[in-house]
């Protein structure tokens, strides 16, 4: 049986593993919309988070 604060730390780390993967996830929709669209990278920034 977990104690509660070991279900909060599991719960805090699986939050920062997904907001790695979504990083990753913009990061790279980034790049191929800046490789789709012939765009100065600063009008690309806006469309980031």
């Amino acid at each position: 049986m977990q104690t509660a604060r070991q279900q909060a730390e599991i719960q805090v780390w699986q939050a920062l593993a997904l907001g790695d993967r979504l990083c990753c996830f913009l990061d790279a929709q980034r790049a191929f919309v800046s490789s789709q669209l012939p765009l100065p990278q600063t009008e690309i920034l806006v469309i980031a988070p």
